[in-house]
């Protein structure tokens, strides 16, 4: 797909699962059908940025911890609506809460704080997306001899990180500068990026 489109040097390729034909419920049919999109990426895309990102939690709607919490799906709607509250305050992105008001993720990324040398994620009980990269990342870290941990992040506990990263398919690692008024450095954040090897 992506060499007919001509996206052949870097590109996003998404799969989508529908359920049936169409319809409100469609209790007839539970067949799956599939989309494949393909989008072009720049040069450059999945390189560790030069500029930290600046980062704002979203309060607004609280993401649920339940049986389809870890799928990307098509119901994002708080995910949707935190990028909105990012970009209307001149932010990258935003931390999405869960119903603990704990950090779940960002609107478009996996959360990872390092304090004292250990690195911290939420685990997937804690409402996240099952990230691919974040998956990856834990287990080269885990196999570089980096001690990760997965348990609840209170929003304290990021404002009061030594560093932060985000992770995705599209971007891999990606620093975090700046959450409201907390400022971040990004030293291991180079040794994590050079043991992982995304590029």
């Amino acid at each position: 797909m992506a060499k007919k489109n001509k996206h052949q040097k870097f590109a996003r390729i998404r799969l989508s699962v529908v359920r049936g034909n169409g319809g409100l419920y469609d209790a007839e049919n539970h067949n799956p059908n599939y989309i494949v999109q393909t989008w072009a990426l720049p040069d450059g895309k999945g390189t560790l940025n030069q500029n930290g990102l600046v980062l704002n939690i979203y309060k607004e709607a609280l993401k649920s911890c339940d049986a389809f919490s870890n799928l990307k799906h098509n119901n994002f709607l708080p995910y949707t609506m935190a990028a909105l509250f990012a970009k209307k305050n001149n932010c990258n992105d935003a931390l999405v809460l869960n119903g603990y008001n704990r950090i779940c993720d960002s609107s478009i990324a996996n959360v990872f704080i390092v304090k004292d040398e250990i690195i911290y994620t939420p685990p997937l009980s804690e409402g996240c997306i099952a990230g691919v990269t974040a998956a990856y990342v834990i287990a080269k870290l885990q196999n570089s001899l980096y001690k990760v941990i997965e348990k609840p992040l209170q929003i304290n506990d990021v404002l009061n990180a030594d560093e932060v990263f985000l992770t995705n398919s599209i971007q891999n690692i990606q620093w975090v500068k700046q959450i409201d008024n907390s400022v971040y450095k990004n030293e291991m954040i180079q040794k994590i990026y050079a043991a992982c090897k995304l590029v």
